[in-house]
């Protein structure tokens, strides 16, 4: 039993959790793979835990909590410990479970330090524009690229100065220009929900009577800095983020218009990140 309530960075519902968990599970155990080993299995689901119910656990000094949901999750999979860079899926690491990545392809645990790639920096690039590959960029550039490659929406929590839009800023600088359309948005205090619907009304086409999208054969992602920033009206709400909110589950929003007529939006991707 963990025993207390493991503090966690924003409070989470425990359906989101599950959905998290859920949405990670789809990412990892696609058709094409055809996972059929038990064993492989599980670990991909503890690893997927790991990374949807323990993603906001708080880990700093006085909140160890990270380290009773990693001796939790242990007991309960009655796996033997192995200390290293790499072992199989019959095994767990001795280390913390949030210094690994259970890689599904090859069957195995490794670390997120042995996927940090050199540091190269091109002789016309500027200094700004500069990011040291470290465990922390390579473990969010992992997670990012999973979700992004199944249109799951991703959202980065940190402290300021965590890199939080660098590392996102660079990833998605990476992508396709020729199949992804972006548009960022750093959201303020000043910041309204028609703000977001003109920024996105903005950049999309008419494709049928009532259907709205980038180009087609193209994606349009969405990302959205300092999503905790907008002004909290006399309700209780932040109503950029309820717009945004209606966007991700109903894939739409309404006219401002006389008529309200109901727009779809499709082809879209979110990204957000917020302190």
């Amino acid at each position: 039993v963990i025993g207390k309530m493991l503090s966690q960075t924003i409070p989470q519902t425990n359906l989101n959790l599950v959905t998290q968990c859920c949405n990670m599970l789809e990412c990892l155990l696609t058709e094409d793979r055809k996972i059929s080993d038990p064993t492989v299995i599980e670990a991909t689901f503890i690893f997927c835990l790991v990374w949807s119910v323990g993603a906001t656990v708080v880990q700093k000094q006085g909140f160890q909590d990270r380290d009773r949901f990693d001796k939790f999750l242990k007991q309960k999979a009655g796996f033997s410990v192995s200390d290293g860079d790499s072992m199989s899926a019959s095994q767990l690491p001795k280390s913390s479970l949030y210094e690994y990545c259970f890689d599904v392809d090859q069957k195995r645990w490794i670390t997120w330090k042995s996927m940090v790639t050199p540091l190269e920096i091109p002789e016309d690039s500027q200094f700004a524009s500069i990011l040291v590959p470290t465990v922390d960029t390579a473990r969010s550039s992992w997670l990012l690229d999973c979700f992004c490659a199944k249109g799951k929406p991703v959202l980065f929590v940190g402290d300021s100065g965590t890199a939080k839009t660098v590392t996102i800023a660079k990833y998605l600088s990476k992508l396709d220009g020729a199949k992804n359309v972006m548009l960022n948005m750093n959201f303020s205090s000043r910041t309204t929900s028609m703000d977001v619907q003109r920024g996105v009304e903005e950049i999309v086409e008419k494709r049928t009577k009532d259907t709205y999208g980038p180009a087609m054969g193209k994606r349009l992602i969405l990302f959205f800095d300092d999503l905790n920033m907008p002004r909290v009206d006399l309700y209780g709400t932040q109503q950029p983020i309820a717009l945004l909110k209606t966007l991700i589950e109903r894939q739409g929003m309404y006219d401002r218009g006389k008529e309200l007529n109901w727009k779809k939006m499709k082809d879209f991707f979110y990204v957000g990140a917020m302190g």
